[in-house]
Formats: structure tokens, C-alpha cells, sequence
């Protein structure tokens, strides 16, 4: 994942953050797996392929937000890996 997220409070009680995610993840189920982890979560915003991998973008409380990044980050889809 890309250290160059940024969190934008968007009022006392959400943040939107940014994030890059460049290993492995195209062809193995990525997208669909954060839409519904971010789902789950309560979380809106929006996943989309960019030219070095993915792009995600979630809103909503900090707790969240916190809870689905660190899901990204321990629990990433099966097939889903960094480059060796």
C-alpha cells in the first residue's frame, strides 16, 4: 500500500482517505473484495484501476475507516500479493 494516503476531514464525524495500492491486484478478485469489505463497513467512495495499480477512495467514521485498512493491509484476497 502506498504511504502516500491523505486523510481530508470532511466534518467532526467522517474522513475520506485516498490510497494507492500498488502490488498485485488486478485479475485476482481485488476490487470486488474492497467494495465489499468498504460495504460492510459502512463506507462510501469508490475503487477503480489506475496505471500503477489500484485506486480507492472511502468516507465515513474514523473508526472505520481505520478498520478497513487495516483489513487491506492483514487480510488482502488470496491471490492478491506484493511483487517479488
Amino acid at each position: 500500500m502506498s504511504k502516500g494516503d491523505v486523510a481530508v476531514p470532511i466534518d467532526a464525524r467522517l474522513c475520506r482517505r485516498a490510497i494507492t495500492v500498488e502490488d498485485l491486484v488486478q485479475g485476482v478478485g481485488f476490487r470486488p473484495f474492497v467494495h465489499e469489505v468498504a460495504s460492510r463497513m459502512g463506507l462510501r467512495g469508490f475503487v477503480r484501476n489506475a496505471p500503477v495499480g489500484v485506486l480507492i477512495e472511502v468516507e465515513g467514521e474514523p473508526d472505520a475507516v481505520g478498520r478497513f485498512l487495516r483489513t487491506l493491509e492483514r487480510r488482502p484476497p488470496p491471490l492478491a500479493r506484493s511483487p517479488a
